[in-house]
C-alpha cells in the first residue's frame, strides 16, 4: 500500500485504493470489447484476425502500463473504434489500398504525430480547436460507439427507404440490451458505487 502511495499519490488526489481498483475495472469492462470488435473490422480489410487480436492486446497493455506508471494518468489507451472503421472500411475499400500500404500510411503519420507531440505544437493546435467543438468531437465518437452497439444487439436495421429503422425488439439480444442500459441508468441515478460494472455482468449472466 505504501509503495502505491509512494508511486500514485492517492490520498494527495482525494481518492482510495478501493476506488481506482473499481475504476479500473469498470473501465475495462467497458472498453473490452475492442477486442472482438476491431480485430473483425480489420479482418474484413484482409488483415489475419488473429495475429491482429494478439498485437491489440499488447498495444493496450503497454500504452496504458505507459500512461499509469510513466505518465502519472489513470486513463486506458487502446486503438480507437473510428480510426479502425475509417482504416477499414475506406482506406482498405473504397480507397482501393492494401492493409500493408495502409499500415504503412498510419506508421508515418505516427512519426508526424510523436514530432509534433515532442515539438509541442500539438498542444498548441489542441489549444487552438474551441471547447464547443471537442465536446462535439466526444459526443459524435461516443453516439457512433453507441450506434454500433445498437446495431449489434438488433435495437436499429438497415431499411432500404430510411437506411436506418427500428430492429426487432422481440429478440433476446434486443431485449437484454434495453434491460442493461435502464439497470445501469437506475443504479447511476441511485449513486450505487459500481454501477456500471454491476449491470455489465448481470446483463452478461443474463445473456448466458
Amino acid at each position: 500500500m505504501q509503495l502505491l502511495e509512494r508511486l500514485f499519490h492517492l490520498r494527495e488526489r482525494g481518492t482510495t485504493l478501493r476506488t481506482e481498483c473499481l475504476a479500473g475495472l469498470t473501465s475495462f469492462m467497458s472498453m473490452c470489447y475492442v477486442l472482438f470488435v476491431i480485430p473483425a473490422m480489420l479482418a474484413d480489410a484482409g488483415m489475419p484476425a488473429a495475429e491482429t487480436g494478439t498485437a491489440l492486446v499488447w498495444v493496450t497493455v503497454g500504452a496504458t502500463l505507459v500512461m499509469g506508471l510513466w505518465a502519472g494518468f489513470p486513463v486506458a489507451v487502446a486503438p480507437g473504434l473510428g480510426i479502425s472503421a475509417f482504416f477499414a472500411y475506406y482506406v482498405c475499400g473504397p480507397a482501393g489500398y492494401t492493409w500493408e500500404t495502409g499500415l504503412g500510411a498510419v506508421f508515418i503519420s505516427g512519426v508526424i504525430f510523436l514530432l509534433l507531440t515532442v515539438t509541442r505544437l500539438r498542444q498548441m493546435i489542441i489549444d487552438a480547436v474551441p471547447m464547443d467543438l471537442k465536446y462535439a468531437i466526444v459526443v459524435g465518437i461516443g453516439t457512433f460507439i453507441a450506434f454500433i452497439g445498437m446495431k449489434n444487439c438488433g435495437l436499429v436495421a438497415a431499411s432500404p427507404s430510411t437506411f436506418v429503422t427500428l430492429g426487432d425488439l422481440g429478440q433476446p439480444a434486443a431485449l437484454l440490451a434495453v434491460a442493461g442500459v435502464f439497470l445501469i441508468s437506475a443504479l447511476m441515478a441511485l449513486r450505487v458505487t459500481g454501477a456500471m460494472v454491476i449491470g455489465i455482468v448481470a446483463v452478461t449472466a443474463a445473456g448466458m
